[in-house]
C-alpha cells in the first residue's frame, strides 16, 4: 500500500466512511519511538516520509496536474506515512521504501505502484484495521449503520477487527476489500478471476463494479485502458487520472483549493469537499466552493457537505481524528 494514497484530494482517491465509528480512544498513534519499523530511527523515517511524499507530489503534478499544495499537507502527509509504517504487520524496511519511490519515479500514469503493496505479517486472528497488516490481506472489520445529521443511514466498516482467511474461488463474498483469494475479485457475490484486457465486464447502475485488472477500466462491456483528454467517455471512472467524464467528454480537471469555485467535474478540490446544491433532478443549482478543512480535535459529520477532516483524518465519533491508528 502506497502510503500517500489516503489524501483527500481527488487525484489521491478522496476518503471513504470507513471507520467513521471508530473512536480516537480505543486506538494510539503508532510512532512513539519503541514501535518503529526495524532499521529506522525516527530520523530516517522522517527522512525517508519525506522523500516518499516528494516523489508522491511529483508524479501527481506529472500525471494529473494536480498543483495546488495546501501549506499544511506535506507535514500531514508525512505524519500518516509514519503513522502507517510503523503500524503492526506492516513495518517496512529502507529497501522497500527505496524501491517504492523508485518505482514512483519511473511508473507510467496507470501503472500499479506493485512495489509499494508492503506485504503484511500478522496472522490469522491478529486484530487489525487494515488488509494491509495481515499475511492475508483481509482484515475482518465489523459493519456498522449509522444514521448522519442529514438522517441517511450509512454503512461503515471498523474499527478493529481480526485478521481472517480469503475466500477461495468460486466461494460466496460480499465485495468486502480483501476478501477474495490474490488475483480474484467479488464479481456477482461469487470470487471470480479478475477480468483481464479484452474480457466481458460489467457496470451496475449503483456503481462501478471495475471487474477488471487495475489500471484497466470496464468501457463499453469490456475491460480496456482507460481514456485519454479529448475521447469520448460514459463515466468519469473510464477516463485518465487527472481527467472528468464532462458532458461525455474525458476533460483535463483544473484543482481548487478551500473557498475556490468548484463544480466537482472540471473544477475539483484539492482538499476538502466541492460543496455543490442540486435540484431535484440532479441538476447543480448556484455557485459552490470547495470546503473549509477541519484539523484533528474538531467537530464533524460523516455526511457533512460544508466541511471535511484534512489529510490522513478521519470523522470519528464526530471529531475529526488520525486515520492510521493501532488496535488495542
Amino acid at each position: 500500500m502506497n502510503p500517500f494514497s489516503r489524501t483527500r484530494a481527488t487525484f489521491a482517491g478522496a476518503a471513504t466512511l470507513s471507520f467513521a465509528l471508530f473512536s480516537p480512544l480505543a486506538c494510539s498513534s503508532t510512532v512513539n519511538g519503541s514501535d518503529l519499523p526495524p532499521l529506522f530511527t525516527e530520523a530516517s523515517l522522517e527522512a525517508a516520509c519525506s522523500h516518499d511524499y516528494d516523489v508522491y507530489r511529483a508524479r501527481a503534478l506529472r500525471c494529473t496536474g494536480a498543483n495546488p499544495d495546501p501549506a499544511d499537507t506535506r507535514a500531514a502527509s508525512i505524519q500518516g506515512c509514519k503513522d502507517y509504517a510503523s503500524l503492526p504487520g506492516v513495518k517496512p524496511t529502507p529497501a522497500m521504501f527505496d524501491a517504492c519511490t523508485r518505482q514512483e519515479e519511473s511508473a507510467a500514469c496507470d501503472e500499479p505502484l506493485t512495489a509499494c503493496q508492503w506485504p503484511g505479517s500478522m496472522a490469522k486472528g491478529a486484530a487489525c484495521n487494515f488488509g494491509s497488516q495481515c499475511t492475508s490481506g483481509y482484515c475482518v472489520l465489523p459493519t456498522n449503520q449509522v444514521t448522519g445529521a442529514d438522517g441517511t443511514t450509512y454503512q461503515t466498516e471498523g474499527p478493529c477487527g481480526v485478521c481472517g482467511d480469503t475466500i477461495p474461488a468460486g466461494a460466496t463474498c460480499d465485495g468486502t476489500s480483501g476478501q477474495c483469494a490474490t488475483g480474484y475479485k467479488c464479481i456477482d457475490t461469487k470470487c471470480q478471476p479478475i477480468r483481464q484486457k479484452g474480457e466481458s465486464c460489467r457496470i451496475t447502475s449503483s456503481r462501478d463494479e471495475r471487474d477488471c485488472a487495475s489500471p484497466l477500466r470496464c468501457i463499453g462491456g469490456t475491460c480496456a485502458p482507460r481514456l485519454a483528454a479529448g475521447a469520448i467517455c460514459a463515466r468519469t471512472s473510464e477516463c485518465q487520472a487527472g481527467n472528468s467524464c464532462s458532458n461525455g467528454i474525458c476533460t483535463k480537471v483544473t484543482w481548487a483549493l478551500p473557498g475556490d469555485a468548484c463544480n466537482d467535474v472540471t473544477i475539483q478540490c484539492a482538499e476538502g469537499v466541492c460543496n455543490t446544491v442540486s435540484d431535484a433532478q440532479g441538476n447543480p443549482v448556484g455557485s459552490a466552493t470547495c470546503s473549509k478543512v477541519l484539523k484533528d480535535g474538531e467537530a464533524c459529520t460523516i455526511d457533512a457537505s460544508t466541511t471535511a477532516c484534512g489529510y490522513y483524518s478521519q470523522c470519528a465519533n464526530n471529531v475529526c481524528a488520525p486515520y492510521y491508528t493501532e488496535c488495542h
